[in-house]
């Protein structure tokens, strides 16, 4: 692991970027699920499957984007 006060500026700003890339995503995602949620209560059954893949699939992004999110706090010394 990389030692936060030895980045480069621009280093450090690529790091910045992307995680701010990645929570900005990760709130994105959280709404989509949220949608999805809502959708699939109210789902006619021949819609069912649509919104439960769209439940699944919004939660492996939320999991992806918290992995990301950490993985640049790490390196960022946060």
């Amino acid at each position: 692991m990389s030692n936060p006060s030895s980045l480069s500026p621009s280093l450090k700003k690529h790091y910045e970027d992307q995680l701010k890339k990645f929570q900005d995503a990760l709130e994105e995602t959280k709404k989509a699920l949220r949608d999805a949620k809502k959708a699939l209560k109210t789902a006619e059954p021949e819609h069912r499957k649509y919104w439960e893949d769209e439940v699944s699939s919004s939660k492996e992004m939320i999991e992806y984007n918290e992995e990301e999110i950490a993985a640049y706090q790490r390196l960022l010394g946060q």
